[in-house]
């Protein structure tokens, strides 16, 4: 099912903001459910007038990320605000690319150089020396593997809907939330 909030969407001019704040709302609710206490912030800008932009903060993408669980839940933190507008708003979120080529980058690598699904997507030499059907049959794991992710990435979301519900009304009242506003909430809706 979609997640509906028709007593914020209709608040005039906020659309845009709306969107956006659906978005980093996806991220937080996804870190905070797989490590709580991990999302530092999330913010509304806006460069021009009508220009918003969103960030979220967070301690779960990590460069330095050493296991695969660590690797996998960045993954699925990268691939929650596209979840979430997905989820919320019953459409393709169409700015998340960036988002989308991190998680894909992330799982390329687990799966083709580190080979952590087995061998069968690991390229042996480079891309460029390998089959056209070892690169199609990669990519389409690859796929695949981000479609699971995704997916859990929206389950995740659909299971905490009050905090997902309670902290877009903040993000979108105060243009920011905090670790300590994200805490109160998830003490409020004691789930996770």
């Amino acid at each position: 099912g979609v997640l509906k909030f028709p007593e914020l969407a209709g608040r005039e001019g906020m659309k845009k903001y709306y969107e956006i704040a659906v978005h980093e709302i996806g991220h937080a609710v996804v870190a905070e459910s797989i490590s709580p206490g991990s999302v530092v912030f999330s913010a509304l800008f806006e460069i021009e007038r009508n220009c918003p932009f969103g960030v979220t903060k967070n301690d779960v993408e990590n460069d330095e990320a050493f296991t695969v669980k660590d690797r996998e839940n960045e993954v699925m933190v990268l691939l929650g605000g596209k979840a979430a507008v997905d989820a919320v708003l019953n459409r393709p979120d169409i700015g998340c690319s960036k988002d989308i080529i991190d998680a894909s980058w992330i799982v390329e690598r687990m799966m083709a150089k580190e080979c952590v699904k087995g061998f069968e997507v690991h390229l042996f030499d480079d891309a460029s020396t390998a089959s056209e059907w070892m690169r199609e049959n990669g990519d389409r794991l690859i796929a695949a593997e981000l479609q699971r992710y995704y997916e859990m990435a929206k389950k995740i979301i659909r299971d905490n809907r009050l905090l997902f519900y309670r902290l877009l009304e903040i993000l979108l009242d105060k243009r920011m939330i905090t670790f300590r506003d994200i805490q109160a909430v998830r003490a409020e809706t004691l789930v996770m």
